[in-house]
């Protein structure tokens, strides 16, 4: 007997000796509502004597008992001189209750089998005064009295429930032997003969606990050394083409190979056992070996193998997982339940509801299951049961069947009663199996490495991750995580870390980082390309401390692109003025990676679209919808530029449209006509061209003509989308300016008219000279002015003459600094020799523009009359050239009509 007990007891010390008080479950139910003052009942409710707990399959008064169950008559002794009698007595078990006591026997109903079984007997005011603790597998008579309530006291202890029967009874058999266990009993006997309250006799309480020191204290002293080492759950061994994984713990673990599926390693049955040489011995078995649960993984080719271990608290979220936890819980519930009855033998773990008790109890325990000591998950678990007995009872109902008919109120009381009692005695331990789900790993890894068929060991510094980017979009940053790993007993220093090019780097910095042993750090690793069509090959080098293999190649690739593919030009054809016209563009992403894109430059007017901000994900597109809405009739010529944050490049969308009137329009620079200085009584000529931009021919019924302006036709047909062309001739009489309009009329809505302007003159002008250099000062880019002094000798018969010339102005991004110059020319003085004139001319030219830091030039030419007072004013017209010039008589064809035969000075610079 002792031997037996031993054992049990060395797996129990494993952790090394302790009295384990259960301070939290005073705090716990000090403040709960179940907690309750010296006067009030053991049970959560009131003695009820007519209560079946809504099932009337048990007890004695059908006189039928259910299968599954037996009738024991319990001869019931209280001391003489008691407090309570007989009559005040009602005696439960789990699966009958309210029995009362007749001539000292009462007949209650327990499970029947090899299991033991919890009576008890209550008095008027609830309070358990007398319990039996009893084998039921061979007994029909037993009793209850103070001896059976010392030794139920004592087995009311979370590490009983890893004893097997044949343990138990050789305990009970023991602790009967012991002078401390007398001393129990007759701290009982009187505490019926006073207050009959168990619990809240300080004798009764010191008395127990006495006898649970001295009982352990005997056990410890006959303990073998060789089992006081903690042994791990999990061991691996890989042979030739297998890896196989054992499981020394009595928690089931989900296994699972380089994450491939999750496999159950079922657990070990530690109820009185002891571990040597990695097989298992049970004093219920007579020291029989049994080979340990293992899962094993055969054909496996060369490479890096990572087994994955976790006992139901890992893999949270997978079917496998689950099911792993499920099957520990109700193993946990049932270890729980099976100090006050052998309930659990009726279930297997391989049935259903096992899985499904085991479900019920995670989804009403909360965080109960992580506690992080064995005392708080008993307590925990003890507490969680007892508010939920009548849930957990219907679960066991349905796997054990309705045969049996278990009383939810009287596991709630025992449960009570159970809590109570180790909050006031030092319990030696917890039990086993809560020991292996607290203090064992919730989830281990292993990794091991074949190499040419054979499995060696892992190396000891590892990394892990991805380099391989694939197609990488320009400008845009990607970044992969990367695992270091020291498996060794050592810390590892990185010493250097090398790159395949420089747009690499790593976050945190490596040089000089320390690695912990059995620590992992994990490490950002960013490319950001900058060359288009860049190839990445090559290694990531990492140089570590370990004096040999201490460097490690990691293979990097991609290849960096251009993700974008769209068609740059928008065309949208003729449009009708107030109406709309939409079109679409694809942009396809052919990188591995999103490109997000947002318009930096909108198109100008004309052109709208309901979008914003772009998202393409990888090897996917987006449908770009642009609407044209031309309000001009006009070439509406604009771009869109989409771009990001990064350095990658613009995607530029060109759209072009133009606006067309339900008429006819005039192709023409404006809508004027400046035939300038034309001598008198000559001709000069312009082309008028008129375009039919409308989708229906337009007649040209007439376009009218003056005395001075004539035109070669006058009533035709324009073509959709062609043009016809008008000359006009310009006849003037008269040394005067003319101004005419002339109406272009159709069969059309509308109807046209254009400016005609031009200067009759009556004689020529022979013009020579030389003018000084006109300096420009650009100190104040705002405002630009020059002024220049130039000779003139005018050949006529008198002072009065016309005269024309030129000028020119520029910045060099071609922009017009003088859209409306102020110009003013005074006379300096003149005097006049034979028939020449000669004259002095001060030109002043100012502006105010925008502020350029360079310039261009713009021609400005001008065309008056010189009066008696010596002012010049006159009319400008331009064109663009690269320097300030005065005009040369290269555009004779323009000056033609202001000056006959015309010499004029080369050129003044600046």
């Amino acid at each position: 007997m002792w031997n037996e007990i031993i054992k049990t007891n060395q797996i129990l010390q494993t952790m090394g000796r302790a009295i384990f008080i259960f301070l939290l479950l005073i705090i716990t139910f000090s403040c709960s509502k179940d907690n309750k003052s010296s006067t009030e009942p053991d049970n959560p409710t009131q003695q009820n004597p007519d209560n079946t707990d809504g099932d009337n399959s048990g007890g004695n008064n059908d006189n039928i008992i259910p299968q599954g169950l037996i009738e024991v008559t319990l001869n019931v002794t209280l001391p003489e001189s008691s407090a309570v009698s007989e009559e005040d007595l009602l005696v439960s078990s789990l699966f009958d209750d309210g029995q009362i006591v007749v001539n000292g026997e009462s007949k209650i109903e327990v499970l029947e089998g090899n299991v033991y079984e919890l009576s008890f007997a209550e008095d008027s005011s609830g309070n358990i005064v007398l319990l039996n603790y009893f084998d039921s597998s061979n007994t029909t008579n037993t009793e209850l009295n103070a001896n059976t309530t010392a030794v139920s006291l004592l087995m009311l202890q979370p590490w009983v429930a890893d004893l097997t029967p044949i343990a138990k009874a050789e305990l009970i058999t023991l602790i009967k032997t012991m002078p401390e266990f007398a001393a129990l009993e007759n701290a009982i006997e009187n505490s019926l003969k006073s207050d009959a309250n168990l619990l809240q006799n300080t004798s009764v309480i010191g008395s127990l606990n006495v006898l649970v020191e001295k009982l352990f204290a005997d056990l410890e002293s006959k303990k073998e050394s060789k089992y006081d080492e903690q042994i791990d759950p999990l061991s691996l061994s890989a042979e030739n083409s297998t890896i196989t994984v054992v499981n020394s713990s009595s928690m089931a673990y989900g296994v699972k190979i380089n994450n491939g599926s999750t496999k159950t390693l079922d657990g070990v049955d530690k109820r009185l056992f002891t571990i040597a040489s990695g097989l298992l011995y049970s004093a219920a078995t007579g020291n029989e070996a049994v080979e340990l649960p293992k899962v094993s993984e055969s054909n496996l080719d060369d490479g890096f193998y990572e087994i994955n271990a976790g006992n139901g608290l890992s893999f949270q979220g997978s079917s496998a997982g689950e099911a792993v936890k499920s099957r520990n819980v109700a193993k946990l519930t049932l270890n729980i339940l099976g100090t006050i009855s052998g309930i659990g033998e009726l279930i297997s773990e391989e049935d259903d509801c096992y899985q499904a008790l085991g479900g019920y109890v995670i989804n009403i325990s909360g965080e109960v299951l992580s506690s992080a000591s064995t005392s708080e998950l008993v307590t925990g678990l003890i507490d969680v049961l007892r508010v939920n007995s009548e849930g957990t009872i219907n679960v066991l109902k349905n796997c054990a069947g309705e045969l049996i008919s278990i009383k939810s109120l009287n596991v709630q009381k025992l449960l009570t009663f159970f809590n109570r009692l180790n909050i006031a005695v030092g319990a030696f331990d917890t039990g086993v199996l809560v020991k292996d789900w607290v203090l064992n790993e919730s989830e281990i890894e292993f990794c091991t490495d074949k190499i040419n068929g054979v499995f060696q060991k892992c190396k000891p510094f590892r990394v892990t991750g991805e380099l391989s980017y694939g197609k990488i979009p320009l400008g845009i940053g990607v970044q992969s995580i990367l695992t270091l790993q020291n498996r060794s007993t050592e810390d590892i220093s990185i010493t250097n870390i090398n790159f395949p090019n420089q747009s690499f780097s790593v976050s945190p910095n490596l040089s000089n980082l320390e690695i912990k042993s059995g620590e992992s750090i994990e490490v950002e690793v960013r490319y950001n390309p900058t060359v288009l069509a860049e190839q990445l090959t090559g290694n990531l080098s990492i140089e570590t401390s370990l004096p040999t293999e201490g460097t490690f190649q990691f293979p990097v690739s991609g290849e960096v692109i251009n993700p974008l593919e769209f068609e740059s030009e928008l065309v949208f054809g003729n449009t009708v003025l107030n109406t709309a016209e939409s079109k679409s563009l694809t942009i396809s992403n052919v990188s591995d990676y999103s490109v997000d894109l947002y318009a930096s430059e909108t198109p100008a007017e004309g052109f709208s679209y309901s979008w914003s901000d772009l998202s393409i994900p990888s090897m996917g597109d987006v449908t770009l919808d642009f609407t044209f809405n031309p309000v001009s009739s006009k070439i509406y010529d604009t771009s869109i530029v989409l771009n990001n944050e990064s350095t990658q490049e613009n995607t530029n969308i060109e759209l072009i449209g133009t606006g067309i009137g339900s008429v006819l329009d005039l192709f023409i620079e404006g809508d004027s006509y400046d035939f300038g200085q034309v001598e008198v009584n000559t001709t000069t000529t312009k082309v008028l061209s008129i375009t039919n931009r409308s989708t229906e021919p337009v007649i040209i019924t007439e376009i009218g003509d003056t005395n001075v302006f004539e035109v070669d036709r006058s009533n035709f047909t324009i073509q959709p989308e062609a043009t016809e062309q008008v000359v006009i001739t310009f006849y003037p009489t008269e040394d005067i300016t003319y101004n005419e309009t002339i109406p272009i009329i159709t069969d059309a809505v509308q109807n046209l008219v254009i400016s005609l302007s031009g200067d009759g003159t009556a004689n020529a002008d022979i013009l020579s000279g030389t003018p000084e250099y006109c300096p420009l000062d650009y100190a104040n880019p705002d405002r630009v002015s020059c002024v220049g002094n130039s000779e003139y000798y005018v050949i006529d018969n008198g002072y009065r003459t016309n005269s024309c010339y030129r000028y020119w102005l520029f910045t060099e991004d071609g922009k017009v600094i003088m859209n409306n110059p102020n110009f003013t020319t005074t006379e300096s003085g003149y005097t006049k020799n034979g028939n020449s004139l000669q004259f002095n001319l001060t030109y002043t030219i100012s502006n105010t523009y925008e502020n350029y830091n360079t310039f261009s030039s713009y021609t400005y030419r001008f065309t008056g009359e010189l009066d008696g007072n010596g002012s010049f004013n006159g009319i400008m017209t331009h064109t663009v050239y690269y320097e300030i010039d005065w005009i040369t008589g290269v555009l004779a064809d323009t000056l033609q009509n202001c000056s006959g035969t015309s010499t004029w000075p080369a050129s003044v610079q600046f």
